[in-house]
């Protein structure tokens, strides 16, 4: 038990630093700073006290990541270390009970930050107005700095929930469903709400093999996601002058196009794209950070998915779709969403039947 306690630090620290950008204002480059300063700390920690260790792949990608960030002068690609640190981390630290603490410590900040909008008017200024298809519509950010925002702290506790809750909790189900029409009537956030309804119906849908290791074809085909979806991003870039898309996507591929027009795709990247709301995190980690970052990345993830010897039904659903919602929103370094995913990746080693194999199975 002893052993474990240094999660929590580690856990409660990456919460807290996406919400103090809404609750003192801080910026989301300073929130990161913190993310990356407490996990290289609890890594060094856990280091020291002989209570986890790398494996030769982990510092092999540690090393070739920070020879990247060294060579593009860019502090701020060392993030690409912190997904293999988080990983590396909680294959030793690895227990349900993390996944447990995540989410009520993060549901406790976003039930704070909402009554507060809701009884004092917090944030209140953030809240917007904007045109949508066919007329104007009213966004609100419940206490955060921009409604999507909003969604994106629901869519970490929905993450929290769905990969530690038991199969026969209709309860639930129900819990999250209503909020996140809830989430979705206040933020008018829909790509957020389409995401979570799918993940929702999904493993209703599969309650009775949610935990059962995938086949080689689907984790094969999990891998392969991210690397298709940077093809689908540059696709969409190419229908800039398709209005149904654009009415469809709020405008977005008319705005990948010019961004793409004002830097190209570079070999580093361009610092100007990375300080912009791109609301695709293909294109903009291709357009700000470059096309070298952008394969390592890939590689990352391989990495980390390869590394779940038994990816269950579950977390194929969950990681799926999270990189599905990567092509309209700017999230796949958003620690506070990749951390429960993490975790999950090696509770389900510990937890799911060797034995239990589903008849899909290649």
């Amino acid at each position: 038990m002893k052993k474990k306690i240094l999660a929590i630090p580690l856990i409660f620290l990456v919460v807290i630093a996406y919400y103090l950008s809404s609750l003192v204002g801080i910026s989301i480059d300073t929130s990161n700073i913190i993310v990356v300063i407490a996990i290289y700390a609890c890594v060094v920690i856990a280091l020291f006290s002989k209570t986890m260790n790398f494996k030769r792949e982990e510092v092999f990608l540690i090393l070739i990541q920070l020879a990247i960030a060294v060579v593009a002068l860019k502090a701020n690609m060392v993030s690409l270390t912190v997904i293999v640190l988080l990983n590396a981390f909680f294959s030793y630290y690895n227990s349900s009970i993390n996944l447990n603490y995540f989410t009520r410590i993060s549901f406790l900040l976003f039930m704070i930050t909402v009554i507060s909008y809701y009884f004092f008017g917090f944030n209140s200024q953030y809240d917007i107005s904007m045109w949508r298809i066919n007329g104007l519509i009213n966004r609100s950010s419940i206490g955060f700095t921009q409604p999507n925002q909003a969604m994106l702290a629901w869519v970490g506790i929905f993450f929290g929930f769905i990969l530690n809750m038991s199969k026969k909790n209709r309860v639930g189900y129900i819990f999250l469903l209503l909020g996140s029409i809830t989430v979705y009537i206040q933020t008018k956030s829909r790509t957020g709400f389409v995401i979570l309804l799918s993940i929702l119906t999904l493993t209703f849908l599969l309650r009775n093999c949610l935990d059962k290791p995938v086949s080689r074809l689907l984790k094969s085909i999990l891998i392969i996601l991210p690397t298709s979806f940077f093809g689908v991003s540059i696709w969409l870039m190419n229908q800039s002058t398709n209005n149904t898309l654009n009415s469809l996507l709020s405008g977005r591929p008319m705005l990948y196009k010019q961004f793409f027009d004002l830097t190209g795709i570079t070999l580093w990247g361009n610092s100007v794209i990375e300080n912009k709301m791109l609301d695709n995190s293909y294109l903009s980690m291709l357009l700000g950070k470059g096309i070298v970052f952008s394969v390592f990345y890939i590689i990352t993830l391989i990495y980390l998915i390869m590394s779940a010897k038994k990816l269950s039904v579950r977390l194929f659903i969950v990681i799926s779709l999270f990189f599905v919602y990567g092509l309209t929103e700017t999230l796949l370094f958003r620690f506070e969403l990749l951390l429960p995913i993490i975790m999950s990746l090696h509770v389900s080693k510990e937890e799911i039947d060797e034995k239990s194999v589903i008849p899909y199975d290649s």
